[in-house]
């Protein structure tokens, strides 16, 4: 079996997360998806918030 692996990048240059924001910590029903989603395929989620906010989400498929 060959497996890939996808990038799933999603930015927004919005007024962004608040100062103190750490992953894994959020309440809010938005942030809650992107990690279930993530955790449901199978994937590993990268947040980034310098500047503009950016969720990374790598999974593999196979063929």
């Amino acid at each position: 079996m060959i497996e890939d692996v996808v990038t799933l990048r999603v930015s927004d240059n919005g007024r962004g997360m608040p100062d103190d924001f750490t992953p894994g910590t959020s309440d809010g029903l938005g942030l809650q998806l992107i990690e279930l989603l993530a955790d449901q395929i199978g994937g590993t989620l990268d947040i980034t918030t310098n500047g503009e906010t950016t969720f990374v989400i790598n999974f593999k498929i196979g063929k």
